[in-house]
């Protein structure tokens, strides 16, 4: 995009085939968008957008981690599947990272708003939103059907607040405060709340422990499989010790 370009608009829609995004410093306002989650179409609709440039002599916009961020609101405007969100972020923007394939996006401390949309359509299978995020907006997750594990923070405030975060989506295994109020004490799975279509729920204990669902006898031994496979990520995110990655009934 030449320096000459003051504003971009949806100029990227369905440029699938995209690899590099390099902005000059003319541009004040972007509303980037390389595909349609909610029209979302197969594999062929996937972004594929590997790296983004900013010019360093743009005044508005800057690029780190090949993120596209504003520079008044430290928000990230647009993401590739090559992304490192950096530490000093504080906003994912709409539908920034909309349609990306890739397993996993880490999203450091630090985070205080996640946008609507923000993933939606993308093929990320584990993410962990860390405790520094304060506001989750509608669809955030919306028809991410590869998800394996999601933990939500226990820095939202849940009480009156029922956006549908999984529109459409499927969850392997979602984990939430057990203070959050969605995880009551039957153990009952608040799908509607969400909008998810499957998934089990568990509840994240003060301790650090993990509550499973009193109906399914099996979910131990299924989520002590896929914890397994995220412990890292576990740890990294949230500070817990191997040995309170548990399950109890």
């Amino acid at each position: 995009i030449p320096d000459s370009v003051l504003r971009a608009g949806d100029i990227l829609m369905y440029c699938q085939n995209l690899k590099a995004l390099r902005i000059g410093c003319g541009l004040t306002e972007v509303r980037f968008k390389l595909t349609d989650y909610s029209v979302f179409d197969g594999p062929d609709a996937y972004n594929n957008l590997e790296e983004i440039v900013v010019s360093s002599e743009n005044p508005y916009y800057y690029s780190d981690g090949n993120c596209l961020i504003e520079k008044s609101t430290k928000t990230v405007v647009l993401g590739c599947k090559n992304s490192i969100i950096p530490a000093d972020t504080k906003e994912i923007g709409c539908e920034a990272f909309s349609c990306i394939k890739t397993d996993e996006i880490v999203i450091p401390f630090g985070i205080e708003v996640i946008q609507y949309a923000a993933f939606a359509g993308s093929t990320i299978r584990r993410c962990i939103l860390p405790n520094s995020v304060k506001i989750i907006e509608d669809k955030v997750f919306s028809r991410c059907n590869c998800l394996e594990l999601v933990e939500l923070p226990s820095s939202v405030d849940y009480e009156d607040y029922s956006p549908y975060i999984f529109h459409q989506a499927t969850v392997g295994m979602l984990i939430v405060p057990r203070d959050s109020g969605i995880y009551g004490d039957s153990g009952v799975s608040y799908h509607a709340y969400f909008g998810i279509y499957y998934g089990d729920i568990f509840a994240r204990e003060a301790d650090g422990t993990l509550t499973a669902p009193p109906y399914y006898d099996e979910m131990k031994e299924k989520a002590s499989s896929i914890l397994q496979s995220v412990l890292g990520d576990l740890n990294a995110a949230n500070s817990f010790d191997e040995q309170k990655i548990i399950i109890r009934k």
